[in-house]
C-alpha cells in the first residue's frame, strides 16, 4: 500500500491510497502532511473508494512536510570508493530547507545565482 499527499482537482491537500492509475481520497492533510502512524496506515487501509480521481487528475505531493532536515554525505564506503572519492574522517553533515522537498513529478530548480553542482564531494569544516 502506497499513501501519497495531493492537491485534489477542487485545488484542496489531501491524503490518500494509490491503486495503480487511482488515487483514493481518505482525509484532508493535516500541516506535517502524511504522518506514518499505524493508526494513519489503518485509516488509509481501510478507506472506501468513495472518492477516487485518475492519477494524471492530481498533482502528486511530497508525502511528508519536514519541520528541519539534517543529512549525511558520503555515508555510503562503496559509492565513494567506485567514484574515486576519498573516504573522509568525520561524516558530512548538511542540512536542506523544507522548501527543497518536492513532489514526485516536480521539476527541481537550481535558482539562478548557485553555481553548478559540484561533481564530488568535498568536506568543509
Amino acid at each position: 500500500m502506497q499513501g501519497v499527499r495531493f492537491v485534489a482537482p477542487h485545488g484542496v491537500i489531501r491524503v490518500g491510497r494509490l491503486e495503480g492509475d487511482t488515487v483514493i481520497d481518505v482525509e484532508t492533510a493535516g500541516s506535517m502532511g502524511f504522518v506514518p502512524t499505524p493508526e494513519a496506515w489503518n485509516r488509509l487501509a481501510n478507506a472506501a473508494a468513495s472518492s477516487a480521481y485518475p492519477l494524471p487528475g492530481v498533482r502528486l505531493l511530497a508525502p511528508v512536510t519536514p519541520r528541519k532536515l539534517i543529512c549525511v554525505g558520503g555515508n555510503y564506503r562503496d559509492h565513494l570508493e567506485e567514484s574515486g572519492v576519498p573516504v573522509p574522517a568525520a561524516p558530512i553533515l548538511f542540512a536542506k530547507l523544507s522548501s527543497a522537498v518536492t513532489g514526485p513529478y516536480d521539476p527541481i530548480v537550481l535558482p539562478r545565482q548557485e553555481a553548478a553542482p559540484i561533481s564530488k564531494p568535498r568536506l568543509v569544516l
